[in-house]
């Protein structure tokens, strides 16, 4: 898979509130609606978090007109860890960059191994940063 090029830290207020945990928020244009890649399915509707993020995007889509966008629980493959949310964050993304939604958890398995992909990012970095 080829490396994504994915901002290296949310905003800080955002990434305590989720107690170090990451996920990302997906927005799908066609359908108005938006999603929460959460690898550990921690993030829940009518919570504080769940309250910021839908007002993010309500001012983020605000500028579309028409009706308002709508949360969609997405189920994305899970961790069995408590580290490597940042891994399953930046697979998710790349899978929906190449067009595709993450896979089905009910589907069956996790489609990477997650300790051969954060050493790939790892090695990945180290380049980048060598390299400038």
């Amino acid at each position: 898979m080829p490396f994504c090029n994915i901002p290296a830290q949310p905003e800080q207020t955002l990434y305590q509130e989720t107690n170090g945990h990451w996920i990302a928020v997906f927005l799908n244009f066609n359908q108005r609606a938006w999603a929460v890649f959460d690898s550990a399915n921690t993030f829940q509707p009518s919570t504080a978090l769940y309250n910021r993020i839908a007002s993010l995007v309500n001012e983020l889509t605000g500028m579309w007109d028409g009706p308002g966008w709508d949360y969609v629980h997405l189920a994305v493959p899970q961790q069995d860890d408590g580290y490597n949310c940042g891994v399953y964050t930046i697979e998710n993304v790349c899978v929906v960059l190449q067009g595709n939604l993450p896979p089905d958890p009910a589907a069956g398995g996790i489609p990477f191994d997650p300790t051969k992909q954060r050493a790939y990012y790892v090695h990945r970095l180290k380049d980048e940063l060598k390299d400038s």
